[in-house]
């Protein structure tokens, strides 16, 4: 006769909680200006990101941890074409799928000024970050990065922790010297 299976324990509850990955979505638009005032193309794209490991665990020690999160978010740009390589394993030292492109002339990245959080979403939609373009480029997708001003805002620099990567879901797209592009970035957990 086989023993019965052991009952569970009353002083020893289990609890097991699983939460889903969060994601994040880009809305990028640019305007190519040839003159002040006219506009030669325009074009709004939204596309999902992937949000890398280093960003989950990042949430996690700033929530349940160490209960200090970053307090500077920037926004960058994706070298097209290869933007599709964004992937999970992704630091800001090592993302080998994607190159930064840093065709704009302001001096650093431009910072992500996100709203109020409401619908589990947080978005940049009334300020979002803004690039001038100083010269002919393909961008491929745009990227979020948390960390310290003077490092993480630095031009292709390497500190910060990537929060979201992505690749504009309708192609690579061409930026000329005098347009600007802005990205609004929208963190939506559910």
């Amino acid at each position: 006769m086989a023993p019965s299976p052991p009952s569970p324990s009353p002083s020893r509850p289990v609890a097991t909680t699983r939460t889903r990955r969060p994601r994040s979505t880009t809305t990028t638009r640019s305007d190519t200006r040839t003159a002040p005032g006219s506009v030669k193309d325009s074009w709004t794209i939204e596309y999902d990101n992937i949000v890398p490991d280093v960003a989950l665990n990042k949430i996690l020690d700033d929530t349940y941890k160490t209960k200090t999160p970053d307090a500077s978010f920037y926004v960058g740009l994706i070298t097209g074409p290869g933007a599709a390589g964004c992937a999970a394993g992704d630091t800001m030292a090592s993302h080998p799928g994607w190159t930064e492109n840093v065709v704009y002339s302001d001096a650093t990245r431009p910072a992500w000024t996100p709203g109020a959080v409401s619908g589990k979403s947080v978005s940049n939609s009334a300020s979002p970050a803004q690039f001038n373009i100083n010269g002919t480029a393909t961008v491929g997708g745009a990227f979020l990065i948390s960390g310290a001003a003077g490092s993480a805002n630095t031009k292709a620099g390497s500190s910060g922790t990537p929060r979201s990567c992505g690749p504009f879901s309708t192609g690579d797209k061409a930026v000329t010297n005098g347009g600007t592009l802005t990205v609004t970035i929208t963190a939506t957990a559910s």
